[in-house]
């Protein structure tokens, strides 16, 4: 332990992360690159985005879904999509945005609704004025509200991942995944919401990814929705691995956006074209790790992408990646 009361390695690894982000400019770098086009940063600046109207706007697209599996009632979805976009600036002429009457332009602005989420989450955590007498990285890393302790390299636990890792990987890909540290993270307000799934059934360690300003606001305030999308390739990256409660799965092969699970299901399951090799894996305590190399599934009948609704998790492991 350092004299600031933060592991060495661990204080090392976060302030290369906390030098490697700058909050803002990667924010505005993330919004331009995705929405540039959509979205009016000059009527909705940084810092302006409120959990509660990103909320009302999940709830004008989720009727604006509704309308349109039932039959699609035009004036309806034109009140709908006047309120969205009053809410959400948009860079078109006023009575000149688009109507929400597709799927495809729903999705679209969930995954939208999504990056502002996390933004705000981010955004939030560092609109807080620093304390000059305290040191930056302690102060940031208290920020995150979390313990984050290193693995050690002759670990059980770092032996597991590191299997995990390397079996896992896509081979096709030009670059090797090496693991150049491993930690243990305690989210402090996650252990008290978890512990009502806890004894859910199917629990498994599974990865998640994001980009470098979603991980800030995944480790303060946790998964909150699924990111946006996979973040860009990058000579380094982070991994999360988590403690899922999968529960009983609801099992599907071909594209189907569930927006509300059946009756008795916990969560859903998208079956592609591989998955791991069921019969080698192992277990951390009660919880499944399924690190078998990639086998073809002999029934496969597609590979489309489908939505996942989120899921009871815990994160566990946060991993620093190396491409090689």
């Amino acid at each position: 332990m350092s004299d600031l009361g933060i592991n060495v390695v661990s204080y090392e690894f976060i302030e290369t992360i906390q030098q490697g982000l700058d909050v803002h400019q990667s924010i505005k770098k993330t919004l331009l690159s995705t929405w540039g086009d959509d979205i009016d940063l000059i009527k909705m600046p940084l810092g302006k985005v409120c959990k509660t109207l990103i909320a009302k706007c999940f709830k004008l697209l989720g009727k604006a879904q509704q309308i349109i599996i039932t039959g699609c009632n035009r004036a309806e979805i034109v009140a709908i999509s006047d309120e969205f976009f009053e809410i959400i600036p948009h860079t078109y002429e006023k009575g000149k945005h688009p109507l929400l009457d597709n799927e495809d332009i729903i999705k679209s602005k969930i995954e939208m609704l999504e990056a502002l989420l996390e933004i705000e989450c981010a955004y939030s955590m560092f609109a807080e004025p620093h304390h000059e007498s305290r040191d930056s990285v302690v102060e940031f890393y208290d920020k995150l509200k979390c313990d984050i302790k290193p693995l050690a390299q002759i670990s059980n636990e770092y032996e597991i991942i590191s299997r995990y890792v390397e079996n896992t990987q896509v081979k096709s890909e030009n670059y090797i995944l090496k693991i150049q540290g491993a930690f243990k993270i305690n989210r402090h307000a996650e252990s008290a919401n978890y512990a009502k799934f806890k004894e859910y059934p199917n629990k498994k360690l599974l990865f998640h990814g994001s980009r470098l300003d979603n991980f800030v606001g995944i480790l303060s305030n946790g998964l909150l929705i699924s990111p946006p999308e996979a973040a860009k390739r990058a000579p380094v990256g982070l991994l999360l691995l988590c403690e899922v409660a999968l529960g009983r799965m609801y099992e599907k092969t071909d594209i189907e956006y569930v927006a509300e699970l059946p009756a008795n299901y916990h969560s859903t399951l998208a079956l592609g074209l591989n998955i791991p090799d069921p019969t080698d894996k192992c277990f951390i305590k009660t919880v499944e790790v399924p690190y078998g190399k990639p086998i073809q599934r002999m029934d496969f009948s597609s590979s489309d992408v489908i939505l996942y609704n989120e899921y009871p998790f815990s994160c566990v492991f946060f991993i620093d990646i190396l491409m090689q």
